[in-house]
């Protein structure tokens, strides 16, 4: 018997923490039918994944279960995908599931749908590079949203909240952002122009223009400083999992997949 991705289980239970807080408040749970499913329109996070990765998803899921529901938004008679495509492909391609269990929302906004695929993602950890590509989509959904009156409160506190860093360091990205040609942004995301060195020139640039947001090193120390401490219960049964993997991994499936339903309801 294959051990137990304790790195998967531990990304499990973090999203499902978050859904379920999230679903309490404004979503349904619901089995659906897998054919009624739409990916959506624009999910850049999906762009790594590959079959190696769904392939494994998959063997996870089908050792453990499913830890976190999908999120789907009402689209008329069908659903969209916002949290969960990975999770969707493995169980589409290699479970071959007629129906899936889905936290589902209800939303007019094409922008609040946006929005969530955003937020349901927004717990991965992400390289400077990547975080510098996800400044400039969140800033454009929020401008809009902003512009239509959806969204209420400052720019820079909604985009620290997404991006999971301090408003200082979103000033930082901003230059970053406004000070780099879009030549040098593809370098940087092409791995051809160091981020460092990127920094530096678009720190040069601000102190041409007169917007300085501040040194690199201070800026990373601060992220690191205001990650998240995992939740108790989660270390808890963390530990556990490590002990029984080596012992009895049949027998603590069992118990994860109890206290699992028991936490859904």
């Amino acid at each position: 018997m294959k051990k137990l991705n304790l790195g998967n289980i531990n990304a499990g239970l973090n999203s499902l923490k978050a859904a379920t807080d999230n679903a309490a408040q404004n979503g349904r749970f619901e089995l659906i039918d897998t054919a009624l499913i739409d990916f959506a329109a624009k999910n850049s996070y999906a762009a790594d994944d590959n079959e190696e990765s769904y392939k494994e998803l998959a063997a996870n899921i089908d050792e453990v279960g499913l830890l976190t529901p999908l999120g789907v938004i009402v689209n008329g008679n069908r659903y969209t995908l916002f949290s969960g495509e990975r999770r969707f492909r493995a169980i589409t391609t290699y479970l071959h599931w007629t129906k899936v269990p889905c936290y589902v929302f209800e939303t007019k906004s094409v922008r609040k749908a946006q929005l969530m695929l955003h937020q349901a993602n927004a717990s991965r950890e992400y390289t400077p590079q990547r975080k510098l590509q996800l400044y400039e989509e969140y800033r454009e959904l929020l401008e809009e949203m902003k512009e239509a009156g959806e969204i209420k409160g400052g720019m820079q506190e909604h985009l620290a909240k997404l991006m999971g860093v301090s408003e200082r360091s979103v000033r930082y990205y901003k230059q970053m952002s406004e000070q780099l040609t879009s030549e040098e942004k593809e370098d940087v995301a092409e791995g051809r122009l160091d981020i460092k060195e990127a920094r530096e020139r678009a720190v040069e640039r601000g102190r041409e223009t007169g917007n300085i947001a501040g040194s690199g090193e201070k800026e990373e120390k601060s992220e690191k400083s205001e990650k998240p401490k995992q939740d108790k219960l989660e270390q808890a049964i963390l530990k556990v999992l490590k002990l029984a993997d080596k012992e009895d991994p049949e027998k603590v499936t069992a118990l994860l997949n109890r206290y699992l339903r028991g936490y859904m309801g």
